[in-house]
């Protein structure tokens, strides 16, 4: 299993690690662990659900239901 860093995690999601700070104390986004320094940490599996994917797809599945979601996020409202 791999962890992702705060920074690491919100640059994958494409938003500010306030945002993702934010996020993890409304209880929206689950934190993996701390590291003994108090570092955050994530899973790989916790970014899919933040993205909206499903765990189990194949990985065209995982990039097509992904490229739609950015499609989404940059359309203007």
């Amino acid at each position: 299993m791999k962890y992702l860093t705060k920074r690491q995690f919100a640059l994958a999601l494409g938003v500010s690690i306030r945002t993702v700070e934010r996020r993890v104390n409304a209880g929206h986004i689950r934190l993996s662990g701390r590291t003994f320094g108090g570092h955050w940490r994530f899973t790989t599996q916790e970014l899919d659900r933040c993205r909206g994917i499903k765990p189990g797809l194949s990985p065209f599945e995982k990039r097509k239901r992904w490229t739609e979601t950015l499609a989404r996020l940059r359309s203007p409202l």
